[in-house]
């Protein structure tokens, strides 16, 4: 996502003057974060499937 904040725009006979004082670009996971994301979710889901045989096992 980017965000332009504009400060000033000015149209006249003249010409057209577009003054642009802020910009914020919003930050890209890197790949590693993803990694660590389904490695989490891979732990995650382990353990209910662990949880779930446990369960029906004992009943």
């Amino acid at each position: 996502m980017i965000t332009i904040g504009v400060a000033n725009y000015m149209d006249d006979n003249a010409g057209s003057t577009l003054d642009v004082r802020n910009l914020v670009v919003a930050a890209v996971p890197e790949p590693e974060s993803y990694a660590m994301l389904l490695a989490g979710l891979g732990c995650v889901g382990s353990i209910a499937t662990r949880r779930r045989k446990r369960r029906h096992t004992t009943t």
